[in-house]
């Protein structure tokens, strides 16, 4: 059964058995759930019933286990806020006319069959600027959605390439707290960070460029008809006033990001400022303004027959609203079951300690940093800390074997800062599936970059490219330190 260490109070931790089951039935619950047709809502609560049932046995009682749960359900009590600000945002850019606009633009000035990877560039070059991947993916992500609607791209590939562009700023971006992190846990200023990152990061994004750009040229849906992108821009101007000022609601998101305002607040006023715009600009009723907030925008708002409506059009127009987070927001509740508990019994370190032994080449260091940050964002549903514990536990061992430790936090953000997308029992994932209307498991094949990275850091070590090794003196000034 393996061992069982006593952690006082009558308690213990989990034998390896238990803590790796408990890992096991939600990674293959979700997998088959989502091949049958199982609700993620279901498969987390079944994994919470089974992880209480494991705390029960090492000793924890039931009160316990719920106080676990209530400590999660608060940590990310300000992601509620954020995704009720997103429906917001959508619904009332829809009224004002702002993602309307955006897309007539941009469907004048792109190729349908290049949306694809210009969604993902866009993004990235955005995410790198500003810093944050749910402000990137909240703003233009969001337009790149829309045009990739009307013009009849394949949804899912398109979804991974807003959701891999929007996090590529979390590895290389200045303003990134990501980049912070890592850096502060490589023991090396941010700029350094940056380098090392990039060399993973390049064949990372021009492997992403070159798929994408395939896709997009090969996909059949992705070239549109001229008839029904004239009928788009053609409804998009006689329901909407298609002018630059009616973008300022994007311009005011994108600055509050770049300033580092809060998130949730910053929305919200830009709603409220998306609403006027549409009051002012399109002759809408202030009442049909605020239900587009709550309930979202809809075509019975404007002068237009709903059942003429191109299903590429309706898509565009027919959206937003904070109910349209509420399915979001049920499912986080159910994943903050799960890590609530499996983070109170201490699932994570026993799985995490059996991977730190008899390890030593630099290869297999990096696939235990990434295994060991994959378990912990599984586990806890926390980007940081899988970067953080995984740089804890192995700090010594790339030292003793002379490596400097950013070739450890690099391999462990290739994990933590964009794994966060492909788990659709996380608050990234859902967050991104909510934005895109794509379901995680449905985008994360086509979000190259996101997982993509991670490989490329493997095969890297194994070929020693871009590996930094210690000198003697550097090994002994990390030692005294550590």
């Amino acid at each position: 059964m393996g061992t069982q260490t006593k952690t006082g109070n009558g308690k213990r931790l989990p034998n390896r058995i238990e803590a790796f089951s408990v890992l096991i039935l939600v990674i293959a619950g979700v997998s088959l759930g989502s091949k049958f047709g199982v609700s993620i809502g279901s498969v987390l609560i079944v994994s919470a019933v089974y992880s209480i049932i494991i705390g029960l046995r090492c000793g924890y009682t039931y009160k316990e286990l719920e106080e676990g749960i209530t400590e999660k359900i608060v940590d990310i009590l300000p992601v509620f806020f954020i995704l009720l600000s997103i429906g917001v945002l959508i619904g009332t850019w829809m009224f004002a006319g702002t993602i309307p606009t955006a897309v007539y633009y941009l469907v004048k000035l792109v190729d349908p069959r290049m949306v694809i990877v210009f969604a993902f560039v866009v993004c990235a070059i955005v995410a790198t600027i500003i810093g944050t991947s749910w402000g990137t993916a909240g703003t233009i992500g969001v337009v790149m959605i829309g045009l990739a609607q009307v013009l009849d791209v394949p949804m899912p590939v398109v979804a991974g390439a807003v959701v891999a562009g929007s996090h590529y700023g979390q590895l290389i971006s200045p303003m990134s707290d990501m980049v912070a992190i890592s850096a502060t846990m490589a023991k090396v200023d941010p700029a350094e960070m940056i380098k090392r990152t990039l060399i993973v990061v390049i064949p990372s994004t021009i492997v992403s460029l070159i798929l994408y750009t395939f896709i997009g040229f090969s996909s059949a849906g992705g070239a549109g008809s001229s008839a029904m992108i004239e009928e788009l821009l053609l409804t998009i101007r006689t329901t909407f006033n298609v002018n630059p000022l009616v973008l300022l609601p994007l311009v005011f998101i994108m600055f509050t990001s770049v300033k580092k305002y809060p998130s949730a607040p910053s929305m919200i006023l830009s709603g409220f400022l998306a609403i006027i715009i549409g009051v002012v600009f399109n002759g809408f009723s202030l009442g049909d303004g605020l239900t587009a907030a709550f309930d979202g925008f809809s075509a019975s708002m404007t002068h237009i027959d709903p059942s003429t409506l191109m299903p590429q059009v309706a898509s565009l127009i027919n959206r937003g609203g904070m109910l349209t987070m509420s399915y979001v927001i049920i499912l986080l509740f159910c994943a903050m079951m799960f890590a609530g508990v499996v983070s109170k019994i201490g699932c994570l370190e026993v799985i995490v300690s059996s991977l730190a032994k008899n390890v030593n080449s630099i290869g297999g260091l990096t696939i235990a940093v990434i295994i060991a940050a994959f378990i912990t964002a599984v586990t806890t549903l926390q980007a940081y800390l899988a970067i953080i514990v995984p740089s804890e536990l192995f700090e010594k061992k790339y030292i003793e074997n002379g490596y400097h430790p950013v070739n450890m936090v690099v391999a462990a953000q290739t994990i933590g800062a964009i794994i966060m997308v492909c788990f659709p029992w996380g608050d990234t994932g859902l967050y991104m599936a909510g934005i895109t209307g794509v379901p995680t498991l449905a985008y994360v094949p086509y979000a190259f970059f996101c997982w993509g990275t991670a490989i490329i850091a493997i095969v890297f070590a194994f070929l020693k490219i871009g590996v930094k090794k210690l000198d003697p003196s550097e090994i002994a000034k990390f030692e005294k330190a550590a």
